[in-house]
């Protein structure tokens, strides 16, 4: 067997956790072969898990090292690393902590876990322009009630039956979280990255509803339409356009157009 083959059954064993390579170690005096691969395997695995705590920092802290481990061996078991870039290792995470028999019984683990998920993935996403106050300031005010937006590629809007936003300010600040009970209503979190930071914010239900209806093209006359429904039709227009303004001040925009 030459040197590049050896090296490739080395790491086929250290990832699949099988013993194929260890005919090819020989014992030492003072250890036998299992003990001493079994170093490099458990070193590998123990990497992983570092890679999935400090990329779920406040996912972890959460959990508690005993659970969070436990979950994250799990995953490394059906997940091998394919990546070079230790970064991506934990892209799928998310969903696999979503999905897993112990967690779908406490869902504001799977919760946070995306959303912790989400603001990593924004941070590393491509840079695209986005829509300031003096582009818009192009456009005629007539005009106005036709434009309609696209959402900046790094903004994601998710749902929780939890106050994640509480949860998540007390384990940022090293605090005991509250106690994860369900809301009366749904919690909508808006998350976005400006210059190279990420952030995300609750939203209210009048601006939710006009966020989504944005992000689907919908004009800023009927958006405006629909606040009137929503509320106090009287001041509607100023409503609208207090969260249109608030979106472009937060880089949540990336572009306006005549419909």
């Amino acid at each position: 067997m030459n040197f590049a083959d050896l090296l490739a059954q080395f790491q086929q064993s250290v990832l699949s956790g099988t013993d194929g390579i260890l005919p090819s170690i020989p014992d030492s005096p003072r250890e036998d072969k299992e003990t001493l691969f079994d170093v490099y395997r458990d070193a590998y695995r123990l990497r992983l898990v570092g890679i999935l705590r400090h990329d779920f920092e406040r996912l972890h802290t959460f959990m508690g090292d005993k659970a969070f481990d436990n979950l994250a061996r799990e995953f490394i078991e059906t997940h091998p690393s394919h990546d070079p870039n230790a970064r991506w290792y934990g892209v799928a995470f998310p969903e696999f902590v979503a999905r897993h028999p112990r967690c779908t019984d406490h869902p504001v683990i799977g919760n946070l876990a995306q959303l912790e998920g989400f603001l990593n993935d924004i941070f590393d996403a491509a840079d695209t322009p986005a829509l300031t106050l003096e582009y818009l300031s192009s456009f005629a005010p007539e005009d106005f009630g036709r434009l309609s937006f696209e959402p900046h590629p790094t903004a994601r809007r998710i749902d929780t039956n939890f106050d994640l936003n509480a949860i998540w300010c007390a384990l940022a600040a090293d605090e005991p979280p509250p106690a994860a009970h369900p809301l009366a209503e749904p919690q909508s979190l808006l998350i976005w990255r400006q210059d190279l930071d990420s952030h995300f914010r609750v939203l209210g239900p009048e601006e939710c509803m006009m966020w989504d209806e944005a992000c689907k093209g919908v004009s800023f006359g009927v958006l405006c339409e629909m606040a009137a429904t929503f509320d106090d039709p009287d001041s509607a227009p100023m409503r609208a356009a207090g969260y249109l303004q608030s979106w472009i001040a937060s880089g949540l925009l990336a572009d306006a157009r005549l419909g």
